[in-house]
């Protein structure tokens, strides 16, 4: 009961209702005595006098009693460095019962009870008898499950997944974490982060052609997604001169290196899009015209050729899973609604001078004539 206030709170809600200890002692039909043995710590209300008496204050019985089931982000942090701390200087057996001590005071805590998992998962290995180890392990699955279970966090829920995974690869068990995240890959979500437990997991399985397409597909992903958010900063910090043209040649290093321009036109065409109006935005015409030049380009030919996702000689067993998937294999938007998005995008006011010149008015005419043949 130590975690617990409750002869303090009783003590300090009579001193502020201004009620003695025998008008209280007379609501909860007790002596006085009893109420002064509450307050002083050496003894306890019975339990069903607790409604009673947090409704005669006016309080919750968690209010009464001075229990919180949640614990604040600061009081979780000063848990686990104090923890983290006692793992230097103690048993971390002994510093694994403590922890247990608490989780079975904050059983709904899931913040903390996530940190916990994170604690014995770092230092599990520090206990030397094997069977301990065992324990450990076991108890941390089960938290694991627990929290995912029952937390309303989709954060924290994909976090205890990830540790139990993790459990699971320590164990020997890949099969385990093949079956809980292969069927969130077939379901094409090629965004979804614990892609390396899926991959360590296929290689304790001898499964190496599954192993290399999943890291290349995570590497695929991790790639565009450099560049979109990449992009994106672009976008944030549109006045900065110097550190927007910092990150376009930062990106257009990372397209050259992984020759988006063939591994994915869309992609690379954004961005050849977005270079051109961060040039004209800082009256830099000659680049301004040629990265302009290049887009209209560049999106004729795509438009012509046709839209598919396809590996290249370095990502070269991520056809498989396209195939495999049948994700994006044909364009989300047809040929026709492409032209017509490209059009409002060349009436971008930072386009207005240098999108007159003689050059660029030419395959602007050749975008509107292949548009106008689609109707």
């Amino acid at each position: 009961m130590e975690y617990l206030n409750i002869a303090e709170n009783i003590l300090a809600l009579r001193r502020k209702r201004k009620v003695t200890q025998e008008q209280l002692a007379e609501v909860c039909a007790v002596t006085k005595a009893s109420v002064s043995k509450w307050e002083n710590k050496t003894s306890y209300p019975d339990i069903m006098l607790l409604p009673k008496i947090a409704g005669f204050f006016d309080v919750s019985i968690d209010e009464l009693i001075g229990y919180e089931a949640q614990m604040s982000n600061e009081q979780i942090q000063k848990y686990y460095q104090m923890w983290s701390s006692d793992c230097a200087n103690e048993p971390f057996y002994e510093v694994y019962e403590k922890t247990r001590e608490v989780i079975r005071n904050y059983y709904s805590c899931y913040p903390l009870l996530l940190e916990i998992c994170v604690l014995w998962l770092n230092h599990f290995m520090l206990v030397e008898d094997k069977k301990k180890q065992d324990e450990i392990l076991q108890e941390l699955e089960k938290l694991c499950q627990h929290i995912y279970d029952n937390a309303k966090d989709n954060w924290i829920c994909g976090s205890a997944k990830k540790l139990q995974s993790a459990v699971d690869l320590i164990c020997k068990e890949p099969k385990r974490v093949i079956e809980t995240y292969e069927p969130i890959f077939e379901q094409g979500d090629f965004a979804f982060e614990p892609n390396m437990l899926l991959i360590q997991a296929y290689e304790m399985t001898g499964d190496m052609k599954k192993a290399e397409m999943y890291n290349q597909v995570s590497l695929y992903v991790h790639l565009t997604n450099l560049i979109s958010y990449n992009m994106h900063y672009l976008y944030l910090h549109q006045q900065e001169k110097e550190l927007c043209l910092e990150t376009l040649k930062r990106i257009s290093t990372v397209c050259d290196i992984y020759d988006l321009k063939n591994l994915q036109t869309n992609l690379w065409l954004q961005f050849i899009y977005q270079s051109a109006v961060s040039y004209a935005t800082f009256q830099m015409k000659v680049e301004a015209k040629k990265a302009l030049k290049v887009f209209m380009e560049e999106t004729l030919l795509f438009v012509k050729k046709g839209f598919e996702l396809h590996g290249d000689t370095y990502f070269n067993g991520i056809d498989t899973w396209f195939e495999k998937m049948k994700v994006y294999m044909n364009a989300p938007r047809d040929k026709k609604t492409v032209l017509e998005s490209i059009l409002p995008a060349l009436k971008h006011p930072a386009f207005a001078e240098i999108l007159e010149e003689k050059e660029l008015l030419l395959y602007k005419k050749q975008i509107e004539h292949l548009l106008q043949e689609m109707k």
